[in-house]
């Protein structure tokens, strides 16, 4: 079967995207490009170098349920990513 193979494909980003992938500390563009895009990419490639879209979806997720600014909020007791966010 043909196909793009997973490594290739770059991380979709949108506003809830790029602001928990700067929150991240993954970028510190002020506005979202497809260079945003691309910086965002590696670092995830540096995860799961196969699959650095792997986590897209969860991703976006905890940035549109949680509504996360980057700010501490009671949410973030529950958050997935509070060991890591670079708040």
């Amino acid at each position: 079967m043909g196909g793009i193979a997973k490594a290739k494909l770059v991380v979709p980003m949108d506003v809830h995207m790029g602001r928990l992938c700067r929150i991240l500390g993954f970028h510190n563009d002020k506005t979202i490009s497809l260079s945003t895009a691309l910086k965002v990419t590696r670092a995830f490639a540096q995860i799961v170098p196969g699959a650095p879209v792997k986590y897209d979806f969860a991703l976006s997720r905890i940035g549109i349920l949680e509504d996360c600014h980057g700010q501490p909020c009671p949410a973030c007791r529950s958050c997935e990513l509070r060991y890591i966010c670079a708040k």
